[in-house]
């Protein structure tokens, strides 16, 4: 969570800060505005820490951000994304703001989202995904959006995943689960 300038102007929480690659940031979390511009959960700043007119609106606590090429991903506790229903989880266009099609809705809230092309793992409070089950965690084929088939499971009840780090071949993951894969692996 920041408080720090240049982000002081949030009115409310910060939970998620992402660079934009020119100098500026994508900030999410549970806020009404950035230095006296309304902003719902998600804004865009410059450099200075100056609101840009990109606004997506979202409805419900923004908890993570990963960004691929010219799409924000989004998750949390949402409902809703740029007047589109959104359950958890979103992809946004991070030039113009607008809400894409895709709509995988996660049965809990998102609070981990990496992009390691050419994925997106996401990990959360959920157990559904994308119509599938996948308890905690899922892999995305990030190009298409398509749900994909690795699916290591964390104990069904109860858990989150909390920080996902693909490193090669392998993703550590931490959070609060008793098993993943049908391993103990105690947090």
């Amino acid at each position: 969570r920041s408080s720090v300038p240049p982000f002081a102007g949030a009115t409310g929480t910060e939970n998620a800060i992402l660079p934009d690659g020119a100098g500026g940031y994508y900030l999410g979390g549970e806020f009404t505005g950035i230095k006296g511009q309304p902003r719902n959960n998600l804004a865009h700043v410059d450099a200075s820490g100056a609101a840009l007119s990109w606004n997506p609106d979202v409805t419900g606590i923004v908890h993570a951000l990963a960004i691929q090429g010219s799409t924000v991903y989004v998750g949390g506790a949402i409902t809703q994304v740029g007047g589109q229903p959104r359950s958890n989880l979103a992809a946004v266009d991070a030039v113009t703001g607008a809400v894409s099609g895709w709509s995988p809705n996660p049965t809990g809230a998102v609070k981990s989202l990496v992009v390691s092309a050419p994925r997106l793992f996401v990990g959360g409070l959920f157990h559904l995904i994308a119509g599938q089950t996948r308890h905690l965690i899922a892999s995305f084929d990030e190009p298409t959006g398509v749900l994909e088939s690795w699916a290591p499971n964390g104990a069904p009840n109860p858990g989150s995943v909390e920080a996902i780090r693909p490193f090669g071949s392998r993703v550590f993951i931490a959070g609060n689960f008793f098993k993943i894969g049908g391993q103990c692996r105690c947090n």
